[in-house]
């Protein structure tokens, strides 16, 4: 299993341990790797599962088992994603009134 971010969020897949040379692996081993952990941008709605997702991955939550062992983890990457950039909101709008 290797872990890498492209620049779209932290992923984990499998490859076959021949692919692997060193700290390199080309970018059509990883994209053909099968996937790690849950599709977590499918389990919440369609704007924010990716950022969900990116959010998840960069704290290391991949499992089901991970999510439930770290439910509190998960509660601040949720609270970062949607509750602080909505808070971040109104206090502007209240400023600008």
């Amino acid at each position: 299993m290797v872990e890498y971010d492209l620049g779209a969020g932290t992923q984990r897949v499998f490859v076959p341990a021949d692919k692997l040379s060193g700290n390199d692996i080309d970018d059509d081993v990883l994209a053909a790797g099968i996937p790690y952990g849950e599709d977590w941008a499918t389990w919440v709605d369609e704007a924010h599962g990716e950022a969900f997702a990116a959010q998840l991955h960069a704290t290391g939550i991949y499992t089901k088992k991970d999510l439930l062992a770290r439910s509190n983890e998960v509660r601040a990457a949720l609270q970062r994603l949607l509750v602080n950039p909505l808070m971040d909101e109104l206090l502007a709008r209240a400023g600008k009134g």
